[in-house]
């Protein structure tokens, strides 16, 4: 693994960037351009600033859609959906899931993150006791992260969110390529809790991989190498702690946007935002696009 991590940063240093996270996409019958632009989930706002030919697309397009339409999260019937699907089930904890000297670690871990407050700690433990495995991981990436960059992120200021309120600034209709219930079916209920916990048992074994493995994720992303990300998301599948398997999480849902998409551009321009994971390799966004008669182009 850390073979794989030298190497992949090497050839970010080495090479030119390769492409970008915003593209074209034109021909097989459209009258105007629409666009698709891949996001990462450590990056906020700001960088939209920094993607070449952002400003541009924005203006054009008439309608944005997401992965999902993030206003919906407000939803009572969503917010209760995902509040239940984030929590262990039959009211168990993460103690009756982790063996004893996992929850040491995740002890440990918590203390160096929180300053001196371990996971037992009464207020940590009782907020967050009840998740699920898969949640509390990503909570601790997040945190992991933040940690090592301190205010560089704001969560309440994603890419994702970003693209879709200055959608509505502009009086443009906002939509998701996905349903809430789809999504919350895929990320928490395609895994029972045990295989989550032995993820997460996983995660605190190899805490310093993963800060790497986000490391040159986040830094592959920045530097709009399509190429690298491509790279490190298959760095990250193939780690210690990777799946491995990306037929559900990626191959099939790029599969169905894009029989989606057709009809969706003929309609009007539109700016698609999904995860800039879904855009590469072979079964990602783009080369499905070619396959159906579009050019994909690089904007400047």
């Amino acid at each position: 693994m850390k073979k794989v991590i030298l190497f992949a940063v090497a050839m970010m240093v080495a090479t030119a960037a390769w492409g970008q996270v915003l593209y074209s996409i034109s021909g097989n019958g459209l009258k105007k351009k629409s666009y698709i632009v891949g996001t990462h989930h450590l990056v906020d706002a700001d960088f939209a600033k920094e993607i070449p030919g952002m400003a541009k697309a924005m203006k054009e397009v008439k309608q944005v859609y997401g992965e999902l339409k993030m206003s919906d999260a407000t939803n009572p019937d969503t917010t209760k959906m995902m509040q239940e699907a984030m929590l262990i089930p039959d009211g168990r904890s993460i103690k009756e899931l982790l063996d004893p000297e996992y929850m040491d670690k995740l002890n440990t871990l918590f203390e160096e993150l929180t300053g001196g407050f371990s996971f037992e700690y009464p207020q940590i433990y009782e907020a967050m006791s009840k998740l699920r495995p898969s949640v509390l991981e990503s909570q601790l990436v997040m945190m992991m992260y933040l940690a090592d960059h301190p205010a560089s992120f704001d969560a309440t200021r994603t890419l994702d969110i970003y693209f879709q309120n200055e959608a509505l600034k502009a009086k443009k209709k906002v939509y998701g390529l996905e349903s809430y219930e789809f999504q919350i079916g895929l990320l928490y209920k395609s895994k029972e809790v045990e295989e989550e916990a032995r993820e997460l048992e996983c995660l605190l074994d190899n805490i310093e991989e993963m800060k790497k493995v986000m490391e040159v994720l986040t830094d592959a992303y920045k530097s709009q190498n399509g190429a690298m990300i491509e790279e490190a998301l298959k760095m990250e599948s193939e780690g210690k702690c990777g799946d491995g398997d990306l037929e559900e999480l990626l191959v099939k849902r790029n599969e169905k946007w894009v029989e989606l998409m057709p009809q969706i551009m003929k309609k009007k321009p539109t700016l698609f935002v999904v995860g800039a994971g879904h855009l590469y390799g072979e079964k990602g966004v783009i080369e499905l696009l070619k396959s159906y008669g579009y050019q994909v182009g690089i904007e400047n």
